[in-house]
């Protein structure tokens, strides 16, 4: 249910969801925290504003905005120094708005381990419950084709 309600928030409200997987940022965000992060212009991100943006490796960096630089590298998009807040300097290299995958509103600590959990039990559960409802088939079945037509009486004259 509430990965239903996750894909919605994404997919209908422009929201995405992240589980934060270090402690760059462990004195504002734990890690192990369910983030969400909503899509905006890039307009609409300022310095001290939390991004979460994408590496050119395809992972996802969740860090603080802490210099806003408009037309990055003779754009017309801005860029963004970041920096995690438990690092000790800045990220060693600006990131362009088109990275960024949205600005964190909201984040729950400790939830986006449970939900690492939840995605890795739910298909032992469905591979179990797939299993005894096979089996449950199988067993009526069989049993449907055991019985044995009863003999018909016959009349002695």
């Amino acid at each position: 249910m509430l990965l239903a309600a996750l894909a919605v928030a994404k997919i209908a409200l422009g929201y995405s969801w992240f589980r934060v997987e270090s402690a760059s940022m462990q004195r504002l965000i734990p890690e192990g925290s369910l983030i969400f992060a909503k899509r905006v212009n890039e307009s609409e991100i300022n310095t001290g504003d939390v991004i979460v943006y994408e590496c050119k490796d395809k992972t996802t960096i969740t860090h603080r905005v802490t210099k806003v630089i408009e037309n990055h590298g003779g754009s017309e998009y801005r860029g963004f120094e970041t920096k995690g807040v438990e690092n000790a300097g800045n990220d060693l290299f600006i990131v362009p708005s088109l990275k960024v995958i949205g600005k964190v509103v909201y984040f729950t600590p400790g939830m986006g381990n449970v939900l690492l959990a939840a995605q890795k039990i739910i298909p032992i559960i469905l591979a179990v419950l797939i299993t005894l409802i096979t089996a449950a088939l199988l067993s009526r079945r069989s049993k449907n084709n055991s019985r044995v037509a009863p003999k018909p009486k016959v009349q002695t004259i």
